[in-house]
């Protein structure tokens, strides 16, 4: 005799509720997606690279290199 247990997933609005978000975030991430959206419409002559670890098993090291990443983003931002 098994036993099966299941589970619930929340849904998005559970989420929310869960772990809001702070404002600030929400702007930057409509600013983000706004380029990117310029960007593959053609509204903008930016270009999108697309960089990252391939994979995200050591937390400490991840964070490291999105630290670095974003500080050479910073810096080519406008180019």
């Amino acid at each position: 005799m098994g036993m099966n247990f299941s589970r619930k997933l929340p849904i998005p609005k559970e989420i929310k509720e869960q772990f809001p978000i702070d404002q600030k975030i929400v702007s930057v991430k409509e600013k983000k997606d706004k380029e990117l959206r310029d960007i593959f419409t053609g509204a903008s002559d930016k270009f999108v690279l697309i960089i990252g670890p391939c994979s995200a098993d050591n937390e400490d090291s991840v964070i490291d290199y999105v630290t670095r990443l974003a500080k050479i983003q910073e810096q080519v931002k406008d180019k």
